[in-house]
Protein backbone atom coordinates (compact mmCIF):
# COMPACT_ATOMS: atom_id res chain seq x y z
CA UNK A 1 0.00 0.00 0.00
CA UNK A 2 1.88 3.18 -1.18
CA UNK A 3 1.79 6.51 1.19
CA UNK A 4 1.48 8.41 -2.05
CA UNK A 5 1.55 12.09 0.21
CA UNK A 6 1.25 13.56 3.27
CA UNK A 7 1.46 17.08 4.36
CA UNK A 8 -0.33 19.90 6.11
CA UNK A 9 -2.36 22.76 5.15
CA UNK A 10 -3.34 25.14 8.36
CA UNK A 11 -3.30 22.86 11.27
CA UNK A 12 -4.51 20.12 9.35
CA UNK A 13 -2.14 17.57 8.70
CA UNK A 14 -2.89 14.97 5.83
CA UNK A 15 -1.96 11.94 4.31
CA UNK A 16 -2.77 9.87 0.97
CA UNK A 17 -2.52 5.83 -0.35
CA UNK A 18 -3.56 3.94 -2.76
CA UNK A 19 -5.08 0.28 -1.67
CA UNK A 20 -3.19 -2.43 -3.06
CA UNK A 21 -3.10 -5.13 -0.06
CA UNK A 22 -5.26 -8.12 0.49
CA UNK A 23 -7.59 -8.70 3.21
CA UNK A 24 -5.08 -10.98 4.89
CA UNK A 25 -2.46 -7.75 4.31
CA UNK A 26 -4.35 -5.01 5.84
CA UNK A 27 -5.41 -7.42 9.15
CA UNK A 28 -2.29 -7.93 9.31
CA UNK A 29 -1.11 -4.28 9.68
CA UNK A 30 -3.97 -3.31 11.96
CA UNK A 31 -4.40 -6.84 14.09
CA UNK A 32 -6.88 -8.74 14.95
CA UNK A 33 -8.16 -7.08 17.76
CA UNK A 34 -7.95 -3.56 16.83
CA UNK A 35 -9.71 -4.72 13.50
CA UNK A 36 -12.67 -6.25 15.03
CA UNK A 37 -13.08 -3.16 17.05
CA UNK A 38 -12.91 -1.12 13.61
CA UNK A 39 -14.90 -3.45 11.83
CA UNK A 40 -17.75 -4.01 14.21
CA UNK A 41 -21.09 -3.81 12.94
CA UNK A 42 -20.23 -3.57 8.90
CA UNK A 43 -21.71 -6.10 6.66
CA UNK A 44 -20.85 -4.83 3.80
CA UNK A 45 -16.92 -6.39 2.78
CA UNK A 46 -16.20 -2.75 0.74
CA UNK A 47 -17.24 -0.93 3.84
CA UNK A 48 -15.23 -3.51 6.00
CA UNK A 49 -11.93 -3.21 3.43
CA UNK A 50 -12.22 0.51 3.73
CA UNK A 51 -12.47 1.12 7.42
CA UNK A 52 -9.15 -1.55 7.42
CA UNK A 53 -7.95 0.62 5.23
CA UNK A 54 -8.13 3.80 6.92
CA UNK A 55 -7.17 2.11 10.27
CA UNK A 56 -3.95 1.20 8.84
CA UNK A 57 -3.72 4.46 6.92
CA UNK A 58 -3.59 6.06 10.64
CA UNK A 59 -0.94 3.57 12.07
CA UNK A 60 1.58 4.06 9.04
CA UNK A 61 1.17 7.97 8.69
CA UNK A 62 0.51 8.90 12.17
CA UNK A 63 1.98 6.23 14.65
CA UNK A 64 2.45 8.97 17.45
CA UNK A 65 -1.70 10.14 17.77
CA UNK A 66 -2.66 6.47 16.50
CA UNK A 67 -5.65 5.37 18.93
CA UNK A 68 -9.25 4.17 18.99
CA UNK A 69 -11.83 5.55 16.01
CA UNK A 70 -15.04 6.11 17.27
CA UNK A 71 -18.48 6.69 14.76
CA UNK A 72 -21.15 8.77 15.74
CA UNK A 73 -24.51 7.98 14.26
CA UNK A 74 -24.26 9.78 11.59
CA UNK A 75 -21.10 8.09 10.58
CA UNK A 76 -19.01 11.02 11.60
CA UNK A 77 -15.58 9.59 13.09
CA UNK A 78 -13.89 10.86 16.39
CA UNK A 79 -10.87 9.83 18.51
CA UNK A 80 -11.72 8.27 21.64
CA UNK A 81 -8.46 9.38 23.65
CA UNK A 82 -6.77 12.20 22.16
CA UNK A 83 -7.45 16.27 21.89
CA UNK A 84 -7.43 16.03 17.94
CA UNK A 85 -9.95 15.67 15.13
CA UNK A 86 -9.94 13.47 12.68
CA UNK A 87 -11.98 13.37 9.17
CA UNK A 88 -11.69 10.14 6.30
CA UNK A 89 -12.33 9.54 2.79
CA UNK A 90 -12.25 6.64 0.29
CA UNK A 91 -12.61 6.79 -3.64
CA UNK A 92 -12.02 3.40 -5.59
CA UNK A 93 -8.38 2.06 -4.76
CA UNK A 94 -7.43 4.87 -2.68
CA UNK A 95 -7.43 6.02 1.20
CA UNK A 96 -7.30 9.95 2.86
CA UNK A 97 -7.53 11.04 6.19
CA UNK A 98 -6.62 14.40 8.41
CA UNK A 99 -6.02 15.38 11.52
CA UNK A 100 -6.33 18.35 13.49
CA UNK A 101 -6.82 20.27 16.51
CA UNK A 102 -10.08 21.60 15.33
CA UNK A 103 -12.59 20.75 13.24
CA UNK A 104 -11.64 19.12 10.17
CA UNK A 105 -12.30 17.87 6.80
CA UNK A 106 -11.06 16.29 3.99
CA UNK A 107 -12.70 14.58 0.56
CA UNK A 108 -11.00 12.63 -2.40
CA UNK A 109 -13.08 12.22 -5.56
CA UNK A 110 -12.14 10.55 -8.94
CA UNK A 111 -12.53 12.33 -12.06
CA UNK A 112 -15.34 12.45 -13.94
CA UNK A 113 -18.56 13.59 -16.10
CA UNK A 114 -20.66 13.28 -12.92
CA UNK A 115 -20.01 16.47 -11.41
CA UNK A 116 -19.95 18.60 -14.26
CA UNK A 117 -23.64 16.84 -15.28
CA UNK A 118 -25.24 17.72 -11.91
CA UNK A 119 -23.24 20.77 -11.16
CA UNK A 120 -26.29 23.10 -11.30
CA UNK A 121 -27.89 20.95 -8.26
CA UNK A 122 -24.41 21.98 -6.10
CA UNK A 123 -23.21 25.03 -7.38
CA UNK A 124 -24.64 28.49 -7.71
CA UNK A 125 -24.76 30.86 -10.80
CA UNK A 126 -21.32 32.52 -9.75
CA UNK A 127 -19.91 28.99 -9.72
CA UNK A 128 -21.37 27.50 -13.01
CA UNK A 129 -19.76 30.34 -14.34
CA UNK A 130 -16.65 29.88 -12.85
CA UNK A 131 -16.65 26.86 -13.67
CA UNK A 132 -17.70 27.25 -17.20
CA UNK A 133 -14.65 29.53 -18.00
CA UNK A 134 -11.95 27.22 -16.75
CA UNK A 135 -9.78 25.28 -19.04
CA UNK A 136 -11.29 21.94 -17.39
CA UNK A 137 -15.08 22.72 -16.43
CA UNK A 138 -15.18 18.55 -16.17
CA UNK A 139 -11.96 18.67 -13.52
CA UNK A 140 -13.38 22.08 -12.08
CA UNK A 141 -16.50 20.81 -11.30
CA UNK A 142 -15.35 18.01 -9.71
CA UNK A 143 -12.73 19.98 -7.59
CA UNK A 144 -15.72 22.52 -6.41
CA UNK A 145 -17.74 19.65 -4.93
CA UNK A 146 -14.84 17.96 -3.42
CA UNK A 147 -14.39 21.36 -1.95
CA UNK A 148 -18.11 21.24 -0.41
CA UNK A 149 -17.83 18.28 0.59
CA UNK A 150 -14.79 19.27 2.83
CA UNK A 151 -16.68 22.40 4.19
CA UNK A 152 -19.37 19.99 4.94
CA UNK A 153 -17.40 17.62 7.45
CA UNK A 154 -15.93 20.53 9.06
CA UNK A 155 -19.54 22.65 9.61
CA UNK A 156 -21.87 19.77 10.06
CA UNK A 157 -25.62 20.08 9.79
CA UNK A 158 -25.65 23.74 9.34
CA UNK A 159 -24.53 23.10 5.83
CA UNK A 160 -28.47 22.24 4.38
CA UNK A 161 -28.22 23.30 0.73
CA UNK A 162 -24.87 23.33 -0.98
CA UNK A 163 -25.75 26.14 -3.67
CA UNK A 164 -27.49 28.37 -1.08
CA UNK A 165 -24.62 27.89 1.80
CA UNK A 166 -21.29 27.51 0.22
CA UNK A 167 -19.76 29.87 -2.21
CA UNK A 168 -16.50 28.72 -3.71
CA UNK A 169 -13.92 30.52 -5.29
CA UNK A 170 -12.20 30.64 -7.76
CA UNK A 171 -12.34 27.63 -10.10
CA UNK A 172 -9.36 24.78 -9.96
CA UNK A 173 -9.26 22.87 -12.94
CA UNK A 174 -5.18 21.79 -12.31
CA UNK A 175 -2.15 21.39 -9.85
CA UNK A 176 -3.43 23.01 -7.00
CA UNK A 177 -4.33 25.91 -5.08
CA UNK A 178 -5.92 27.58 -1.72
CA UNK A 179 -9.75 27.87 -2.92
CA UNK A 180 -11.75 30.23 -0.20
CA UNK A 181 -15.07 28.67 1.12
CA UNK A 182 -17.89 31.63 2.02
CA UNK A 183 -20.35 29.39 4.56
CA UNK A 184 -23.69 30.94 5.37
CA UNK A 185 -25.44 29.04 8.02
CA UNK A 186 -27.84 30.30 10.56
CA UNK A 187 -25.52 30.69 12.92
CA UNK A 188 -24.01 33.74 10.77
CA UNK A 189 -21.20 33.71 7.79
CA UNK A 190 -17.79 32.03 7.75
CA UNK A 191 -14.79 31.62 5.79
CA UNK A 192 -13.13 28.71 5.47
CA UNK A 193 -9.54 28.46 3.60
CA UNK A 194 -9.66 25.08 1.85
CA UNK A 195 -6.16 23.38 0.18
CA UNK A 196 -7.42 21.48 -3.43
CA UNK A 197 -4.80 19.63 -5.32
CA UNK A 198 -5.78 17.86 -8.75
CA UNK A 199 -4.37 14.57 -9.87
CA UNK A 200 -4.19 12.66 -12.58
CA UNK A 201 -6.98 10.32 -11.19
CA UNK A 202 -9.06 12.57 -9.01
CA UNK A 203 -8.84 15.11 -6.96
CA UNK A 204 -8.04 15.87 -2.80
CA UNK A 205 -9.70 18.87 -0.57
CA UNK A 206 -8.28 19.31 3.02
CA UNK A 207 -8.93 21.62 5.50
CA UNK A 208 -9.45 22.18 9.45
CA UNK A 209 -11.55 25.18 11.35
CA UNK A 210 -9.68 28.32 11.49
Amino acid sequence: MPLLLTGRHGEANYALWQMTETHERLLSIVGEDDAAFATAGLSSDKRVTERLAARALFKTAFPGHCCPVGYDRNGRPFLHTRQLHVSFSHTLGYVAMALAPREVGIDIEQHGGKALRISSRFLNDDELARVAASPSPEIAATAMWSTKETAFKIIGSGVYDFRRTLDVSPAIACGDADLDVLCTTSAGRTHLMLHCQVFDWGVLTVGAQE
